[in-house]
């Protein structure tokens, strides 16, 4: 593209291409509209678990019965309404995320997922961290269904 037909902004560090009709719409946009919305931390908190390599990641092809015991348990969390959305983050080395829902217990996650023997053997590690949303969200969230 054109660099007159494109503009740039820098985003949380994230370089976002903008083609020149979007600008145009952006523009034209009312300036009495409401001002965008920031959501409240403390109302839309989501706990995040990294699956990370561990220190035995290698043994891993040793024990497929149990890696995919591994992935019904975020199956099942999945089907509970627990998990909002999980994946493969493409970096080096990959590591997988799991989207908590907003208010799901910390500690009744941790004890489920650690006693994971994946966790337990070393092949896979956990980091929970939580992710406080500030603008946006979800719509249509419900609260997950009793384990």
């Amino acid at each position: 593209m054109k660099k007159s037909r494109v503009a740039a902004i820098t985003a949380i560090g994230l370089l976002v291409q903008i083609p020149a009709h979007a600008q145009q719409q952006v523009a034209n946009t009312n300036s009495e509209q409401a001002p965008a919305t920031f959501a409240s931390p403390d109302d839309v908190r989501h706990l995040v678990v990294l699956n990370k390599q561990g220190p035995n990641f290698e043994e891993r092809r040793e024990f497929p019965d149990e890696l995919r015991a591994h992935r019904q348990i975020y199956l099942d969390l999945t089907a509970s309404g627990h998990i909002l959305a999980s994946g493969v983050l493409r970096s080096d080395p990959a590591m997988g995320f799991v989207l908590f829902r907003a208010g799901v217990d910390e500690q009744w996650v941790r004890e489920r997922l650690t006693a994971d023997f994946v966790i337990e053997r070393g092949i896979l590690e956990l980091e929970f961290i939580y992710w406080e949303i500030q603008m946006g969200g979800f719509g249509g969230e419900s609260p997950p269904q009793d384990p």
